[in-house]
């Protein structure tokens, strides 16, 4: 949909960061610390890469 538009592709390299970091937060709450300190933000940077690994499994089996 956007591939066809000048700058397509940062849109989607932006959603990923906004969706990293989104999901790291996520972590750190998991984890049970403050997930407004970023210096916990470390706590989060495993549940992000292992939730966005699973995810692009799921969606390249769409895409396949």
């Amino acid at each position: 949909m956007f591939y066809g538009r000048r700058g397509g592709v940062w849109l989607n390299l932006v959603l990923f960061v906004a969706t990293f970091i989104t999901c790291s937060l996520a972590g750190v709450q998991w984890a049970g610390k403050d997930y407004l300190d970023l210096s916990n933000l470390s706590y989060g940077f495993t549940y992000a890469v292992l939730i966005l690994t699973f995810l692009a499994s799921h969606e390249m089996g769409h895409y396949i």
